[in-house]
């Protein structure tokens, strides 16, 4: 029974070994701190320049960018859609290799879901510090990249 005791134990040791060395080796992420904002319609007043740029490119598909003094707008629009049920949300912002990553999610109704049937367009924006640095926007979902950069 010992022996089935210090061979458990010893199990045990090494796992706890391995989890260790699995956070002092790996890559670690650049991550610098950053201030972010998810920008909503009635925020927009601070900024009337931002909320007339954003009134201009919100029906228009895409990643947009608009930089305004020391604040970068990231705007990411569906374009325009023939139901409700749609919708687009901006997440986490991360420094991955000198790219600013924002990651986007985006939300499309069922094919059995009821929606209204009205137009809509479906956008998210997000404002941060402007440091220069590219921007790149995540589809968490698919994993694919939007937005100028490499």
């Amino acid at each position: 029974m010992t022996n089935l005791r210090t061979r458990q134990i010893g199990i045990v040791a090494v796992l706890l070994v391995c989890v260790a060395a699995s956070f002092v080796f790996a890559s670690p992420k650049e991550q610098p701190d950053l201030d972010f904002n998810v920008i909503r319609g009635d925020e927009v007043a601070f900024a009337p320049e931002i909320g007339h740029w954003l009134g201009l490119v919100r029906t228009q598909p895409g990643v947009h960018i608009m930089e305004h003094g020391h604040l970068r707008v990231v705007l990411v629009a569906l374009g325009e859609r023939p139901t409700a049920g749609y919708s687009v949300e901006l997440g986490e912002v991360n420094l991955v290799d000198g790219v600013w990553i924002v990651d986007m999610t985006v939300t499309v109704p069922g094919a059995d879901e009821m929606v209204a049937e009205v137009l809509t367009y479906p956008q998210a924006a997000i404002a941060f510090e402007n440091d220069g640095r590219p921007v790149r926007v995540r589809n968490t979902q698919t994993g694919q990249f939007f937005g100028p950069g490499r």
